[in-house]
């Protein structure tokens, strides 16, 4: 039983229209009213023996009519349902169907081709999704193994990198173990050699701390036991050190019998103290600021700060009477040496004179507000000298006044500020120190500029006469002391050896020069020969310092908030006096291993000198000497001279190797084997030589070298 539109759809469509309502008529065929249509029923056998295609439809249906059918049904009701995706056929039934119609290309309906259609499309959508799919799980299984395969690859590296440093440490670990000894010795070196220096410069403090550290670092040689015993020596000289303030020293003053002294301090209090002992007596308290203080006497204390009060204390009760005419704060204070009067300057330019049996004061001069002044009264007490700089111009000048309150003179000739002034012993003239970079002397009868001191590079801090006036010593920010020849105005010796500015100098009554200086050191020098005897160190910025004339005693007053009393007999520092040389730098000696010998070289000549006596024990040369040099084991010394010759000796003995460098040299080093010595011309050629006098090696400098010195190990 087929439809009526499927039966023309399969047998040929309209041209078999005809023959089909042929055959209905002769009663071969039956149409039939069904609910999906009319419908065609073959109800005669002849027909379906005659009929080919009825017959070929019957062979077919013995294989496909199932199949037909099946497609048939499921194309109904994918039709009926809308054509839902999930009433397609896949899989096995698929393959059926794609099979059957391999075989039976024959028309089927409509419905039944386009649900066929649509279930090969679903199909092949499926077919392609599955081919995405799995080309993306090869695709990220690739890539997978690619980053696989570098994590690995960077794994092995970072094994095999690890391996290496591992390596590398465990090499640099066995170095360091190895040179641990070398490095210790290096440091050994470092610090006696600092020690050293600081030794040669007077800095004892800080030259103990070195060798300490050497000491104990297994350096226990006799030339460290040497060294550490002079840098002990300047402590021996030390009576006491007075603490207590909380702020920096600014003045010291040591009482008219040597038995106290006194300290002023910015944090606003005078200190009095036993100057035998060191003991803390009396704490006089007045304003933070500057602070100044000088004895009446031994009982009565003149003292003054930043309120402008200068007042007369009782040392022994603290009681205190202030003189009268002050207001603005005091920057300057100075008594004369009969101790019956007192000038003070204050910050409002006026300089006030005090008659302390009276009270009665005198106004010298007035100078404008912030203005620095300072004075100096004459050895009779009769005459005043004030100085002046404007801190914020540098200008100033000096005057000459009587203790009366009359200006005697105006004294010319600085082209700067005057920051200090002193008067000769017999009071006939004047030295001024300016920031002009000099110093000039004046007649005190006159006015009259006699010399002007003409050679430092900053400006001159201090001034001082000797005692005999045969000398003058000037102290400048260039950390130099220059003593000149007040007869000539020329300069006779220049002090080298500290390394900040200078701010104090004076001279003991045996003429002996002390100075002070922002280094921390207060230095003793024999000024005629140019020799420094002795230094005295504290931690911080010296300031200024008292000397008292009958016991030897020196006090000084340091910024780091303590101040020091020291005995000048008791130095143990020896000076090696030596030739006088015409150049103003003497370069320090150098030691010997051993400790025992020192090696000083000049212009005019080389000498050795007995550290444990002092004297000297030979003279190798008096030509001048450019420099010296000594092997490791302190057995030969060389030298070269200015003109050019090199020696090389052992102590004590005739025998020498001497050549010439064919030039004038500038320099000398020698090995630490002693094999070798280096130079350095004026010309800059710098040569290596053997003690045969070859030259090994030569090359040139940019300029000449003032000194040369070999590695340790000898090899630079």
């Amino acid at each position: 039983v087929l439809s009526r539109a499927e039966l023309l759809q399969v047998s040929g469509g309209s041209a078999a229209e005809s023959a089909l309502e042929r055959l209905i008529n002769a009663r071969l065929l039956v149409a039939m009213e069904s609910p999906t249509g009319e419908s065609i029923e073959v109800v005669h056998e002849a027909l379906l023996a005659a009929w080919p295609r009825v017959v070929r439809w019957r062979q077919e249906d013995a294989e496909g009519a199932r199949l037909r059918d099946q497609v048939r049904v499921a194309a109904r009701q994918w039709l009926d349902r809308g054509k839902p995706r999930g009433l397609l056929w896949r899989g096995e039934a698929l393959t059926e169907y794609r099979l059957w119609r391999a075989r039976y290309p024959g028309a089927l309906t409509d419905n039944e081709e386009a649900f066929g259609a649509a279930s090969l499309a679903d199909a092949a959508r499926a077919q392609r999704f599955r081919r995405i799919a799995l080309g993306t799980v090869v695709a990220g299984l690739t890539i997978a193994l690619v980053i696989f395969a570098k994590l690995r690859s960077e794994a092995e590296d970072n094994r095999q990198e690890a391996e290496s440093n591992r390596a590398v440490a465990d090499t640099n670990r066995a170095r360091a173990v190895a040179s641990e000894a070398e490095v210790k010795q290096s440091l050994i070196e470092a610090h006696v050699e600092q020690g050293r220096r600081s030794l040669l410069e007077g800095k004892s403090i800080e030259s103990l701390l070195y060798l300490h550290e050497a000491f104990r670092g297994g350096a226990d040689t006799p030339a460290i036991r040497f060294m550490i015993g002079r840098a002990l020596e300047p402590l021996d000289a030390e009576v006491a050190a007075l603490r207590g303030h909380t702020g920096q020293l600014l003045d010291i003053a040591i009482s008219p019998s040597g038995s106290q002294v006194a300290t002023a301090s910015d944090d606003g209090t005078v200190r009095v103290w036993d100057a035998a002992t060191g003991a803390h007596r009396q704490t006089l308290t007045g304003p933070k600021g500057l602070m100044f203080a000088q004895w009446a006497d031994d009982a009565r204390l003149i003292w003054g700060g930043s309120d402008g009060v200068v007042a007369i204390s009782d040392v022994a009760s603290g009681a205190k009477t202030a003189l009268p005419g002050t207001a603005a704060a005091l920057n300057f204070m100075a008594i004369d040496a009969k101790r019956r009067h007192v000038l003070a300057a204050t910050d409002a330019g006026v300089v006030r004179l005090w008659e302390l049996a009276t009270t009665a004061s005198v106004e010298l001069g007035k100078a404008k507000p912030g203005t620095r002044t300072l004075g100096v009264f004459s050895p009779r007490g009769d005459v005043v000298a004030i100085g002046s700089i404007d801190d914020a111009t540098q200008q100033g000048g000096a005057a000459l006044w009587t203790i009366k309150g009359a200006k005697l003179h105006d004294l010319q000739g600085h082209r700067a500020g005057v920051i200090r002034v002193a008067f000769d012993g017999a009071g006939d003239k004047l030295v001024t120190a300016s920031a002009d970079n000099t110093a000039r002397i004046f007649d005190v009868r006159t006015g009259r500029s006699l010399h002007e001191l003409r050679g430092h590079d900053q400006p001159v801090r201090d001034a001082a006469w000797s005692p005999d006036g045969r000398l003058i010593a000037t102290a400048s920010v260039d950390t130099t002391v220059r003593i000149w020849d007040p007869q000539t105005g020329e300069t006779s010796r220049t002090l080298r050896g500290h390394t900040a500015q200078v701010n104090r100098v004076r001279f003991t009554a045996d003429n002996l020069l002390l100075t002070a200086s922002g280094d921390g050191t207060a230095k003793l020098w024999d000024p005629r020969r140019g020799q420094l005897l002795a230094s005295f160190g504290h931690s911080g910025y010296l300031h200024t310092f008292d000397v008292d004339a009958k016991e030897r005693r020196l006090a000084t007053a340091s910024w780091d908030g303590t101040a020091k009393l020291w005995h000048l007999d008791r130095r143990s520092s020896r000076s090696l006096v030596g030739a006088t040389t015409s150049t103003p730098y003497v370069p320090p000696p150098l030691i010997t291993p051993d400790g025992k010998t020192a090696i000083r070289h000049s212009d005019k000549g080389l000498e050795l000198w007995s550290l444990a006596d002092g004297n000297k024990v030979e003279t190798p040369t008096k030509a001048p000497v450019c420099g010296r040099a000594i092997d490791a084991t302190g057995k030969l010394i060389a030298y070269a001279t200015n003109a050019g010759e090199i020696v090389v000796f052992e102590p004590g003995q005739s025998r020498s190797s001497r050549w010439s460098a064919g030039h004038p040299l500038t320099a000398i080093a020698m090995a630490p084997a002693g094999d070798r010595v280096v130079t350095s011309g004026a010309d800059g050629l710098l040569t290596i030589w053997g003690l045969d006098g070859a030259a090994r090696t030569t090359s040139k400098l940019p300029q000449p070298a003032t000194a040369l010195e070999w590695s340790a190990d000898g090899t630079a």
